[in-house]
């Protein structure tokens, strides 16, 4: 696995760049096909953040020994037809090859980067970002972080911290207790949470690798203004 990343992916919001995404892909023979796969998958996530509806609940078994999770149902509800038409508007800036993983940094617009911006940095030579213990906290925006454990393939560790962040945020946005129910004089109880919540102009953070517990991180953030 990679463990050297351009600055721009770890830390994209330090980017004088607006509506950037990155897309990634497993190594193939052919670079080019995992550029063009990179690249959808960067488009899929530029519809999901730019407009999307999640739904769902979870369930959780409450004992006097602690809480336990139960499962969820969840559903992210967005627009697919528009992945193949973004592809074609989104401009590559950069692309990281490795043995692992393809990463391209796409843009809706006009965006250029430094040398500071693309030099690769070793994560084993940086500290702990502050976030990964205290998310940040203002009057603009909304944070939610995610996280996922080391698979097989890099692209899944990232592609899950991901996804498990979008619904952080979304739980995080509102979230409605919906029944409660004693199960026994004991105390236990189940309680079932649901949301339904709508995602606008959603925008990563930052991202870093755990190389000592092997854990993915990324960090979203969405704007409190938006209706």
């Amino acid at each position: 696995m990679a463990q050297e990343y351009p600055r721009w992916f770890l830390n994209p919001s330090d980017l004088p760049c607006q509506d950037i995404v990155a897309g990634y892909a497993k190594p193939s023979f052919h670079l080019d096909s995992s550029v063009n796969q990179a690249v959808l998958s960067g488009a899929e996530t530029y519809v999901k953040y730019s407009n999307s509806h999640l739904t769902g609940g979870e369930a959780y078994w409450s004992t006097e020994a602690g809480v336990a999770w139960m499962g969820s149902e969840i559903t992210l509800q967005y627009d697919s037809a528009a992945v193949a038409v973004t592809a074609v508007t989104l401009q590559p800036i950069d692309t990281v090859y490795s043995q692992d993983l393809v990463i391209v940094l796409l843009s809706k617009g006009h965006c250029e980067l430094d040398k500071r911006s693309r030099k690769r940095v070793a994560i084993k030579d940086l500290d702990t970002p502050s976030w990964i213990n205290s998310i940040p906290q203002d009057g603009r925006y909304l944070y939610a972080m995610g996280q996922a454990p080391k698979y097989y393939y890099e692209i899944s560790s990232w592609i899950e911290a991901e996804e498990r962040t979008l619904k952080s945020l979304a739980k995080s946005i509102g979230v409605e207790v919906q029944a409660m129910q004693k199960v026994s004089q004991a105390g236990q109880e189940i309680r079932h949470e649901t949301y339904s919540v709508s995602l606008r102009d959603v925008q990563t953070v930052a991202r870093w690798w755990d190389l000592n517990d092997g854990v993915f991180y990324v960090l979203l953030r969405m704007p409190k203004n938006v209706k």
